[in-house]
């Protein structure tokens, strides 16, 4: 048996086996320097925190707990999506948290078989945990499905404890 040639085959096979595999999912992109000790972001089952995926989504300040939530329910596309936080960024000169999330393709081995063309939303939630206190500001943004530029579909400066966005 020729060793060479047997390898050769199986790393062609295994080579052409994978080709047009999407790699890892992005991870999303973090810079929050010391000011954030913590930060989670959760696809949420079950009832969505909002009724329509074009409302803005919920930031709740949480002042005694130095914690911002930011919920929200964005267009995914069919169940080969997901929704993902994009970036996470704290800017301690305008004292403002940057959240943005989007929808990104599921990776191949989570996928099962077929993708169906539908239009389905995403529930989701991040936390982010403050080392002293929350900021002054939080600006989210989603990417939605097909979307090429993340919208900004929230502002919101804070005037004191509880929930608060305005849309722009």
């Amino acid at each position: 048996m020729n060793r060479r040639a047997l390898l050769c085959s199986l790393a062609t096979a295994t080579t052409a086996a994978t080709a047009g595999c999407s790699a890892l999912p992005p991870e999303p992109q973090v810079d929050t320097g010391d000011a954030v000790t913590d930060w989670s972001f959760e696809r949420l089952d079950g009832e969505p925190a909002l009724d329509d995926p074009e409302d803005p989504p919920i930031v709740v300040r949480r002042e005694g707990r130095a914690r911002v939530v930011v919920f929200g329910l964005l267009y995914k596309g069919n169940p080969c999506h997901e929704s993902f936080l994009e970036s996470l960024r704290y800017d301690p000169d305008e004292d403002t948290l940057h959240v943005t999330v989007g929808v990104r393709e599921k990776p191949l081995w989570e996928r099962g078989f077929g993708c169906p063309d539908s239009l389905s939303v995403a529930n989701y939630e991040v936390g982010v945990q403050f080392r002293e206190r929350v900021p002054e500001r939080v600006v989210a943004s989603e990417r939605p499905v097909g979307g090429d530029d993340a919208r900004t579909v929230c502002t919101g400066s804070a005037s004191g404890p509880g929930q608060y966005c305005n849309t722009t």
